[in-house]
């Protein structure tokens, strides 16, 4: 496996631990699709104008800020 499992993340959806979290803490986790959903016109920039100059393509590209 080596050092190339730090770099490739897999997501995994588990649906008792979704249940769990919802159920127990009151946590809506999402699932691996979410982040491929587009950004929508409501997600709240941390620096005013980042969205509109780099106009991420998906929602985890503004989550995890991939232009910095």
């Amino acid at each position: 496996m080596g050092w190339t499992h730090l770099y490739e993340p897999e997501f995994l959806d588990h649906e008792g631990l979704i249940a769990a979290m919802a159920d127990f803490h009151g946590i809506e986790l999402w699932s691996s699709y979410d982040p491929t959903r587009p950004v929508p016109k409501d997600f709240p920039a941390r620096v005013p104008g980042d969205l509109s100059y780099w106009r991420p393509q998906r929602l985890g590209d503004a989550l995890f800020n991939w232009w910095d």
